[in-house]
């Protein structure tokens, strides 16, 4: 099937441990994201924001998201403008409630902007899995790499390589 040796082996399996590091740090950023989304919903300060304009952002791939220009005023009095991607019906003029943190107001969030609980859950399970996926097809390859199985022999080791073997 597949066998790698020596120096290939080795750069195989830093390759897959390359893939296995990024996933990792995937799943940290989406953990670590979804906690501080989560918390400014939950006890974040509220206010008022108005929608002073919207725009697509279009991908290579022919995709595109939508964003909002929202500015609000903190409770110390600075304004703040957040440019959120946006799924709901907001058009320049209305007005939208986002809660923020007072020492960090530009990572403010918009509260009920049309996605909604499930669809931001749903987002972060598809990310956690493909993550995961990531991580352990790079921990494989990379102990194919390094030559903790055989992959040529099914993965059952060679009993003749062995040093307990008996003798022919």
């Amino acid at each position: 099937m597949l066998e790698v040796s020596g120096g290939i082996g080795v750069l195989f399996g830093l390759v897959g441990l390359l893939f296995a590091v990024v996933g990792a740090a995937i799943v940290i950023t989406l953990v670590v994201k979804t906690a501080d989304r989560r918390r400014l919903l939950d006890s974040g300060l509220a206010a008022e924001a108005r929608c002073l304009d919207t725009y697509t952002r279009s991908s290579s791939e022919g995709t595109g998201s939508r964003h909002a220009i929202l500015s609000f005023v903190t409770a110390d009095g600075r304004e703040v403008r957040i440019q959120p991607v946006i799924t709901g019906p907001v058009v320049p003029g209305d007005f939208v409630t986002v809660r923020y943190d007072p020492a960090r107001p530009q990572r403010a969030v918009m509260v009920g902007n049309g996605s909604g609980a499930v669809a931001n859950g749903c987002g972060a399970v598809v990310g956690l899995i493909v993550a995961v996926m990531f991580i352990g097809v790079g921990l494989f390859f990379a102990a194919a790499g390094f030559g903790l199985f055989d992959l040529a022999s099914g993965g059952a080791p060679d009993p003749g390589s062995t040093p307990w073997a008996p003798s022919p």
